[in-house]
């Protein structure tokens, strides 16, 4: 499969006519003619990999407390502020594209049988990226949406109006795929078939859907097994992890292949600074930029090593900054002029603050995934895009360890690798339940910064209604007249308790009568 796998095949999975008269020509592709080799086997569960959100997922920061979109025209604003509604397009794209998944895998599972396999082990493996594939998409569902209509065969236009499925029953269904996938999937591939999923993914998925749901042991005995398997390590380059030259790392578990001119994205075009001709659509917050600690390991108000002027705030800090986002005064071989990031408002750059609707709004700017190999073709980047690495699963094992009250040293050893990596102190043994809840919470934000899992943590651990409400923070800076100022970004952010799952799009409550929409919406 390679960096070629979504390019295949948008097979046309139709249902078979049965009248004699409608003939279907030999040239084109339809049910009548198709599922009769291994190939089309092959090209079928394909097919279901373009759906995989490793690009759109990292927008979802922007209705977090981490990242903001300060286009009000952009689909992202209104998640961010509280105001999303039934009508919003963005947030509708996940719902039709995970679904539109989930239809060509149960399309895969129905038909695969047809096809008389001689290639050993094949028809299984080929079953399990299908059902490991549903699994990742109705994850997304209920941890955007809530309950969801379970779907697990095609279903003819009759069958079509479905009610939504208790959450639960779902994530049952979900175990059950992931553990079908783990017991048939090989723990590697061949280049030809890299990207593919692998044992390794369908437990580390398994992982992440008990976490979300609070399934504290089953979280942590699936973490444990992706470790277990001995194939994942972390990345010695935290920078270069989301970067072209880390897209073979180790670390990596499961990830979404993309080719440049062939399969692209343009996220060096989305996230990039103005001065590199990027667009700046979601741009981080003084909020997170202040959850990274000083390298001594202590928050910005205990450390002795914090300076609050603005030349001096940004030194000294856990490296895992540097790798994540831009900050004034930070390297940039593709910033203009070339070698520096400078967004201050006396900045004569393009970069500076609120310069115009393609500048930061913040001061900051995203720096992963935004790669310098990049700034020449932005919108064509064939740059992988991360699903799952072994630093989130290490993260998994020590929270939902911690939430059983099993706080033994394989809890603060897992913790301590993540930290080593970006040149951290070890996190003391010994430390209470409440003391490691919360070093668990911020290592997962600033490890996980900007890749689209903030989101799903607030709104699981019930704390978005405190995060989320105030004004939006940017840059320190100092004025010539009026001494330190710091940038206010825009509008007081809100969050009611609708917003902890999205809406029901409208569409699709027209379409069928028999879905609800969730309350306050």
């Amino acid at each position: 499969m390679n960096k070629r796998l979504l390019l295949v095949l948008a097979v046309a999975l139709a249902g078979c006519d049965d009248d004699f008269l409608t003939a279907v020509p030999p040239d084109q592709v339809s049910d009548a003619n198709f599922w009769r080799t291994e190939q089309d086997a092959i090209l079928a569960t394909t097919a279901v990999y373009p759906f995989l959100y490793g690009h759109e997922v990292l927008f979802l920061d922007a209705a977090s407390d981490n990242a903001w979109q300060s286009q009000a025209f952009g689909g992202w604003y209104p998640t961010g502020n509280g105001a999303l509604n039934a009508d919003n397009g963005t947030t509708a794209a996940f719902w039709r594209d995970s679904y539109t998944a989930i239809r060509r895998a149960n399309e895969v599972l129905a038909n695969i049988g047809r096809i008389e396999f001689t290639t050993p082990g094949l028809e299984d493996r080929l079953k399990g990226e299908a059902r490991l594939l549903r699994a990742y998409h109705y994850i997304m569902l209920v941890n955007l949406f809530g309950d969801v209509p379970l779907i697990t065969r095609p279903l003819t236009v009759a069958e079509g109006q479905v009610s939504r499925t208790p959450r639960a029953e779902v994530i049952d269904t979900v175990f059950a795929d992931l553990d079908y996938a783990a017991s048939v999937l090989p723990t590697s591939y061949g280049a030809a078939d890299r990207g593919r999923a692998t044992k390794g993914a369908a437990i580390a998925l398994k992982a992440r859907a008990a976490l979300y749901e609070a399934r504290w042991q089953a979280a942590a005995d699936a973490a444990q097994a992706v470790t277990a398997l001995n194939v994942y390590s972390l990345h010695p380059d935290f920078r270069a992890l989301f970067t072209y030259t880390g897209e073979r790392s180790p670390e990596i578990i499961l990830d979404e292949e993309y080719l440049q001119s062939q399969r692209s994205h343009n996220v060096f075009g989305d996230l990039a600074p103005r001065s590199a001709q990027g667009l700046s659509r979601v741009v981080p917050l003084r909020a997170l930029v202040d959850e990274f600690y000083m390298s001594d390991g202590l928050p910005l108000t205990q450390s002795p090593l914090y300076k609050s002027h603005p030349d001096s705030q940004y030194l000294n800090r856990d490296a895992r900054l540097y790798g994540t986002l831009l900050y004034p005064g930070a390297p940039c071989s593709f910033c203009v002029p070339a070698g520096v990031y400078d967004s201050r408002p006396s900045s004569l750059t393009a970069d500076r603050v609120l310069r115009d609707i393609d500048a930061t709004a913040t001061g900051y700017q995203q720096l992963k995934y935004v790669d310098p190999a990049d700034a020449a073709a932005r919108t064509n980047s064939g740059l992988n895009m991360i699903v799952l690495r072994y630093a989130d699963v290490l993260l998994m094992y020590a929270e939902a360890k911690t939430e059983l009250g099993q706080l033994d040293a394989s809890v603060t050893d897992a913790i301590n690798q993540v930290r080593r990596r970006a040149g951290m102190p070890d996190v003391p043994a010994g430390l209470s339940q409440d003391s490691l809840r919360s070093v668990v919470r911020h290592e997962r934000r600033v490890e996980l910064a900007l890749e689209g899992l903030r989101l799903f943590d607030i709104r699981r651990w019930r704390i978005a209604d405190q995060v989320m409400p105030g004004t939006t923070h940017g840059i320190d800076y100092i004025d010539a007249t009026t001494g330190l100022q710091q940038t206010i970004v825009g509008e007081l952010r809100g969050f009611a308790s609708r917003n902890y799952l999205w809406p029901v799009p409208a569409r699709e409550l027209g379409l069928n009568p028999n879905l609800t929409q969730n309350p306050g919406y």
